[in-house]
């Protein structure tokens, strides 16, 4: 067999899945396909322990799911049992049970004792024997052994199990006396439709008739060790798929998400999907540590040990899993946690807990405090054990560490007002902190505040920076940076800008590396900003490609446009030449089906080019060809030209769209982003400046003047440019309905000045745009100064929620002739318009026109039309490659 095609068979270990309730905690963990446990903690009388066998396999990426066959018959599972800690022994009451749930959700409950296989005689037994007079045991033909409630032998013949307490009870037989008598309730398990088989693990206080809920003083731990597990007969069910070449992206992953699977499943299967190299593993907020009742609101965590006994088995398991297979794992943390005391918790002005809208909502912890310090210290040193224990290097990242804003609440107002960080500023200062009660007051005159705010969030990274080395100085440790609601002005209020990216602090070299996300703007789809974000760690922190780790994603709706991002990033992150690119995150992937994309890689890495010119060749490993357009049009294998290993010529902003091909068949498209740092500019008839562009921070501006009629200037506006390809699209920038060399922008009717034609063709962000005057059809038009070949045109929606019914859903394309307009193309039934993304369309009938226009019959369902923005891109009249 190839390296990692194992059998997979009914009742397999690494398949079992584990479930609980939330008090509790348990993990089932292998060691080899015959040895494995269940381990955890009980923390009060009600808390019910779940190992099942799924017939369904509902927890595989698509392409891996094992086939659902329910039919056990002929199959036999033997199996040796220890049990410690505070679990119910087999004997005990109540008495574990084997649940078969069949395919019509009929539940049957196996008593497990009564199939050891080498206990001693019960007293039943004894007497169903001398009362009717023969040598009974159950199963029959078993010899009595030693066996105990904690430890012994089970098998279970699937022919012949039966589900109820005992094969006999005393009661009345046909002459009405008291004797021993087959039990009604005693009943032949059918096990040829099987929908799941449940082990059922509860603590010895455990009273299944008590509706009362008893809370420990302490945690309990119990542990199930099985071993020497075996499975006869009727079992195959397929061959496993063989290991994957490691590719290119790189797997995330979290313990909140995947705790009830065993870790071996979990690392074999990132390795068949060709997942290798490093793992960023998010060690989670609400199920790693232990915790108790404290007597009056509920759990809390226990302060002392970082970690609950199920926590720390699987994830040795799961580390040591990955590192026999050479794959290194970072262990990511938070400052968020369900069950912090609440004296760890930041605060608003008024007292009031940041938390998060997940459920159960993590509170964020203070920076300040010196027990959060404390514990997590602890924590780092705990999970660096663990990787040390299994010959792995340890490498820790804080992620996402900020100050909170409770946006849920009126004023949004930030919270920074945790009493140790009171006192703290208190004595520093002289004076109490300002308070802030919302997150978009002024901070005019609060500078230093929130300077120093900064400086403990960055300080609190440093120290366990620190606290890791000095025990491990190999170990390597990192942040994650999420950039959308730190870096980005537009969705960050100022002063959470400021507290939350500590510059100084997390500068290079002052971290092993830096890792950065940008997820908010690939579900926006705003793929302009997601550019930006690539080079935020090299602008501000001064870290090298090499040094910078990017985490892409995430979406857990299944949309496809999202996913077409995703792709789109992951592929800019690796021709950034960024160390390591990860998707976000393995639960996702396998409700997706997702699967590695095609990469194609450029010789020069997408961007701002400072040089004049560059030379751009491609290539993408396994593929036959690559077909690229610098047009804006679609490469497929009608369209675009093929790369022939000639490097492509590049001068000016240019977008090259990319697709590889493979037997025929051609990939998703790419695209590489080149933009020149240099000005451009346009005067008017009088030689005055009208504009000019320019970069900031990879962004592209337009800077525009207004005159009076004298010609002093009145006016200067600041514009961000959306549409960065002005080299592709060739209507000019328009600042008025007509323009001085001669283009002009026109419509049957326009809803005001704020909305006239020539807004849709002003290269600006979308919210400019064209609106009808209260009609659905209607028409916009624009004019060349000379005769133009459309060979195809964009038309972005309106950035504005409305615009999507407000945008076309059918219309013609056409061109002016002279004396009447000719249809160039037609399109009907257009839907499924995105805020920021274009939709193309190509001319069928292309030819030289100096006039085109949009004549809309229909929307889709607005009482007005609007459209955002039009590009054209030109062409010969003919004939692609």
């Amino acid at each position: 067999m190839a390296q990692g095609e194992e059998r997979a068979y009914k009742l397999k270990p690494k398949y079992l899945v584990n479930n609980f309730n939330f008090d509790m905690m348990s993990a089932t963990v292998t060691e080899d396909e015959h040895h494995f446990s269940t381990v955890g903690n009980f923390r009060t009388s009600k808390d019910f322990n779940v190992m099942y066998w799924e017939t369904e396999d509902v927890h595989s990426h698509p392409t891996l799911k094992y086939p659902t066959d329910g039919d056990f018959s002929d199959l036999v599972l033997e199996y040796n049992y220890t049990i410690s800690g505070d679990a119910t022994p087999l004997n005990g009451v109540p008495s574990p049970t084997l649940t078969v749930v069949t395919t019509d959700d009929k539940a049957y409950y196996i008593r497990l004792w009564n199939y050891v296989t080498d206990r001693p005689m019960e007293g039943w037994e004894k007497e169903v024997s001398d009362s009717l007079n023969i040598d009974y045991s159950f199963p029959v033909g078993r010899e009595e052994g030693t066996a105990s409630g904690t430890e012994g032998a089970i098998r279970l013949d699937f022919n012949n199990l039966y589900a109820g307490w005992v094969p006999f009870v005393q009661g009345k037989d046909r002459a009405g006396e008291v004797s021993w008598i087959p039990n009604p309730d005693w009943v032949k398990v059918p096990v040829t439709s099987i929908k799941r088989l449940e082990w059922a693990f509860v603590p010895q206080e455990y009273d299944y008739n008590d509706a009362e809920i008893s809370y420990f003083t302490e945690s309990k731990p119990f542990k199930i060790d099985f071993s020497d597990w075996n499975v006869y007969g009727n079992a195959f069910l397929m061959n496993e798929k063989p290991y994957a070449p490691e590719g290119k992206v790189r797997i995330s992953d979290g313990y909140d998400d995947t705790y009830n699977l065993t870790p071996e499943r979990i690392a074999g299967d990132y390795a068949r999907l060709g997942f290798g190299n490093t793992v960023d593993f998010y060690v989670g907020a609400s199920h790693f540590y232990d915790k108790v009742y404290n007597g009056t609101t509920g759990m809390e965590l226990i302060t002392d040990h970082p970690f609950n006994e199920a926590f720390k088995s699987w994830y040795t398991s799961y580390v040591k899993f990955l590192s026999a297979r050479q794959t290194k794992v970072i262990s990511s943390i938070s400052m968020e946690n369900v069950d912090a005391p609440a004296s760890w918790w930041q605060r608003t002005w008024d007292g009031k807990g940041a938390e998060t809208l997940w459920s159960p909502a993590p509170k964020l912890l203070s920076f300040s405090n010196t027990a959060v310090q404390s514990y997590y210290k602890k924590y780092i040193l705990g999970l660096s054990k663990i990787h040390t224990d299994s010959g792995m290097p340890p490498i820790i990242q804080l992620g996402e560490p900020w100050w909170w804003y409770m946006d849920s609440l009126p004023g949004s107002p930030p919270t920074f007002y945790d009493d140790s960080t009171k006192y703290l500023y208190q004595q520093k200062f002289g004076k109490p902190m300002h308070q802030f009660k919302s997150a978009y007051d002024s901070i005019s005159g609060h500078e230093e505040m929130l300077s120093w705010l900064s400086e403990q969030n960055g300080k609190f990274s440093l120290l366990l920076r620190d606290t890791l080395k000095a025990v491990y100085p190999q170990g390597q440790f990192t942040v994650l940076l999420f950039i959308p609601t730190v870096v980005d002005p537009e969705l960050a209020p100022k002063m959470m800008g400021i507290v939350n990216f500590p510059i100084e602090q997390w500068k290079s070299p002052n971290l092993d590396f830096f890792m950065i996300e940008d997820y908010d703007y690939l579900i926006a789809n705003n793929m302009e900003k997601h550019r930006q974000a690539l080079t935020v760690a090299q602008r501000k922190l001064g870290y090298g490609p090499g040094q910078i780790h990017y985490l892409s994603g995430a979406d857990s709706t299944n949309n496809n446009a999202i996913w077409k991002n995703i792709d789109q990033a992951i592929n800019d992150g690796i021709n950034m030449r960024f160390s390591g690119v990860y998707v976000w995150a393995y639960p996702q992937v396998k409700t997706k089906g997702w699967v590695q994309p095609v990469i194609i890689e450029s010789s020069v890495p997408p961007g701002l080019q400072k040089s004049g010119s560059i030379q751009v060749q491609l290539s993408s490993a396994g593929a036959d060809s690559i077909i690229y357009t610098l047009d804006g049009r679609e490469p497929t294998l009608s369209t675009g030209q093929a790369y022939t290993g000639t490097p492509i010529a590049i001068s000016k902003d240019t977008r090259v769209k990319a697709a590889a091909v493979k037997n025929g068949v051609t990939s998703s498209t790419v695209q590489f982003d080149y933009l020149f740092d240099r000005k451009q500019y346009q005067y008017d008839a009088t030689n005055r400046l009208q504009w000019f562009t320019v970069f900031q921070d990879d962004q592209k501006y337009r800077i525009s003047y207004v005159y009076d009629k004298e010609g002093n200037q009145t006016q200067k506006i600041v514009n961000k440019i959306f549409n960065m390809w002005d080299d592709q699209n060739i209507i000019p920038v328009m600042l008025e309905d007509k323009s001085p060399d001669g283009s002009t922008a026109s419509a049957s009717s326009n809803f005001g000045a704020d909305y006239l034609p020539y807004k849709a063709f002003d290269h600006l962000d979308l919210e400019q745009a064209w609106i009808s005057n209260g009609t659905v059809e209607g028409w916009l038009a624009f004019k060349f100064p000379s005769s133009k070949n459309v060979i195809s045109y964009k038309i972005y929606p309106r950035n504005e929620n409305t615009a999507i019914n407000a945008s076309p859903k059918s219309w013609t394309f056409e061109g002016y002739d002279g004396t009447r307009w000719v249809v160039l193309s037609q399109e009907s039934n257009v839907t499924g318009w995105t805020i920021r993304e274009a939709k193309t369309f190509n001319v069928s009938q292309s030819g030289s026109y100096a006039e085109y226009r949009i004549k809309i019959t229909e929307n889709n369902g607005y009482w007005y039309t609007s459209i955002g923005e039009v590009e054209m891109t030109q062409g010969d009249s003919g004939h692609d490659q």
